[in-house]
């Protein structure tokens, strides 16, 4: 999905977020989950080409030509430790935020994208080795 999609889901999350729980930590949490989780596509980026070249970025992004994708952000695993960690401590208001706000990414990521169902599992790109061809539908 790109960024200006991100940010017209985003924005409004994070406003509504703020207004609820008068929080700036909560506002900028829900803006860095909802937009800025996609920094993960430059360490793949970098981890495959050994430079950096942000034309080439996109356009590698867009059309799926990467051998592997590690996209270590996107994985929905991280909202079941979120939970288990505010469970234990109490903090559930900040488990419900983090969610809604991880949510507004990867859902929209999901749907847009041609990726498999359980595509943004990590354990499941471990077990598919992170290849791209694997992970994501061909793009048509």
């Amino acid at each position: 999905m790109k960024l200006k999609h991100h940010i017209a889901t985003t924005l409004p999350i994070g406003i509504s977020i703020w207004l609820i729980t008068n929080s700036i930590f909560y506002f900028v949490m829900a803006l860095f989950l909802g937009i800025l989780v996609d920094v993960d596509h430059i360490l793949d980026y970098l981890m495959e080409e050994k430079r950096f070249d942000s034309k080439h970025l996109f356009v590698k992004s867009y059309n799926h030509e990467y051998d592997r994708l590690i996209l270590c952000l996107h994985c929905y695993e991280y909202i079941l430790v979120v939970w288990i960690i505010c469970c234990f401590s109490k903090k559930y208001e900040f488990a419900i935020i983090f969610t809604v706000s991880y949510l507004t990414h990867m859902i929209p990521d999901q749907l847009s994208n041609n990726i498999r169902p359980l595509g943004y599992f990590f354990i499941y790109r471990i077990y598919k080795k992170f290849r791209m061809n694997d992970v994501f539908y061909p793009i048509e």
